[in-house]
């Protein structure tokens, strides 16, 4: 990521990207997720969460809308 001034990265789990990113924000795991996907032969499923996720975990769309606030200040 040479020549980037700032980069944030959304994931669950400490990737190669995440541990050079400024900022890291934590995802909830598909399993602590409710939502849906596309599968390849072009299905939609809607999933809803097999565990609670621990601590104080934000949706991936809630926290982006943080960002977002943040942002327009």
């Amino acid at each position: 990521m040479k020549g980037v001034e700032f980069t944030a990265v959304q994931t669950s789990y400490l990737s190669a990207a995440a541990a050079k990113a400024d900022v890291v924000l934590p995802s909830p795991l598909w399993t602590e997720s409710k939502g849906s996907y596309t599968s390849l032969d072009g299905v939609t499923k809607s999933t809803i969460p097999m565990v609670k996720a621990k601590g104080d975990i934000k949706s991936d769309a809630d926290s982006l809308k943080e960002v977002a606030r943040h942002l327009k200040k």
